[in-house]
């Protein structure tokens, strides 16, 4: 009430309210402008495209043509690439708190202590635009691997933010051995299934 989107959203609707059959919006009724009639809401619950860039089948030329640009872009900022001859777990989230990314750091410490496969360990994502906590996540993540404990494993976890490149993330997600997905709040984990 009175906020600059109610305004515009007045606006909005006052232009395009005897244009518009449905009004679809998330399943969450609180999300319903109050001025919109019940009769025309529709809720989607969240759901991927099988069209769009992230779920679109790639084939071998293409996989290997994204994994390749990924690991020119890891040794541009200084990192080891992925050794495409050994697995690799991935976790694709926001550098956010919520995304439990140094439980994950831990876990994948954890585990190459207890298992002889030379396993990798691939963390990416993006910042949101409205997320402040983004470079500071993204820097702890870093830290991290100098931490005692990490040196031998440093150069096998992969960090890096991604360009909006959904076919790049689409090949590293497929090229996975297995994704991980911690999220405390609003996951990844309905791409990822």
């Amino acid at each position: 009430e009175g906020s600059p989107q109610q305004h515009n959203w007045n606006y909005i609707w006052d232009k395009i309210k005897d244009h518009v059959d449905i009004f679809v919006s998330h399943p969450i009724k609180e999300f319903v402008p109050p001025n919109v009639p019940s009769s025309m809401v529709v809720y989607m619950p969240p759901a991927s495209d099988p069209l769009d860039g992230l779920n679109k089948p790639l084939n071998e030329q293409q996989q290997k043509y994204y994994l390749n640009l990924f690991n020119h872009r890891l040794m541009a900022i200084g990192q080891k690439p992925i050794d495409l001859n050994r697995p690799y777990i991935i976790q694709v989230a926001l550098f956010d708190p919520s995304k439990g990314i140094p439980d994950l750091q831990e876990a994948f410490k954890i585990l190459r202590g207890k298992t002889a496969i030379p396993v990798q360990f691939v963390i990416v994502g993006h910042g949101a635009t409205d997320d402040t906590d983004t470079k500071r996540i993204y820097d702890q993540t870093m830290g991290k691997l100098q931490e005692a404990g990490y040196g031998h494993l440093a150069d096998d976890v992969k960090v890096m933010l991604l360009p909006p490149n959904d076919q790049l993330l689409n090949a590293l997600v497929r090229g996975s051995y297995f994704a991980t997905q911690l999220s405390t709040a609003e996951g990844f984990e309905i791409k990822v299934t």
